[in-house]
């Protein structure tokens, strides 16, 4: 397997399904895990099941979508190795069904809360002398990633 000694990872929605798959296997790989979600007690089953494991694990309350919260989430945890954008939201509809309310939310948290998390990390990685970004939203990679970036910092 590979190891995450000394390394410190961010994952958003990293209280339940994938999210939590990748936090539990950060912390068995040696990774100090910071979860972001809505609220600390989404991520408490998750927070629990490391700290059993003998895991480092830090569960922080943040809505993705409100940029000075994860900018003030991010500076609280200081320099980071890797981030995972894994936060997001589903809606089942049709376009004729959904309200705008509903679209936004999901803008809000599936594309604008990718951005507000990169552009918090950038500072955190500079400190840490770069790291790996994993975008795990399919609506990110199709609206950012059209073409693959290297981030020099």
């Amino acid at each position: 397997m590979f190891s995450l000694k000394d390394k410190k990872a961010i994952i958003t929605g990293g209280g339940s399904g994938i999210g939590k798959a990748i936090s539990v296997l950060f912390a068995k790989q040696g990774a100090e895990v910071h979860i972001i979600e809505l609220t600390a007690e989404s991520a408490q089953s998750t927070v629990d099941e490391i700290i059993a494991e003998g895991g480092k694990v830090v569960a922080h309350a943040c809505n993705v979508a409100k940029h000075d919260e994860v900018v003030a989430t991010f500076k609280k945890i200081g320099n980071i190795h890797i981030l995972v954008n894994n936060a997001g939201i589903a809606h089942v509809g049709k376009v004729d069904t959904t309200a705008e309310a509903d679209f936004d939310r999901i803008m809000d948290v599936n594309v604008k809360g990718v951005y507000n998390c990169l552009h918090a990390s950038i500072p955190q990685f500079r400190k840490s002398g770069g790291g790996s970004i994993v975008n795990t939203r399919i609506s990110v990679r199709i609206l950012f990633l059209q073409r693959v970036y290297i981030l020099r910092l």
